[in-house]
């Protein structure tokens, strides 16, 4: 089965979207190394 040009460049879209955001566990990781930097 062949896949469109539009639902293609849908999903290339979403992936990319998908690889750019942070997971909670970086959000987390990042906050907690905010914190800890501003106490010092």
């Amino acid at each position: 089965m062949i896949m469109s040009l539009e639902s293609w460049a849908v999903f290339v879209a979403a992936s990319i979207m998908l690889s750019i955001t942070p997971g909670p566990d970086l959000v987390f990781i990042l906050s907690r190394a905010l914190a800890m930097a501003s106490r010092s």
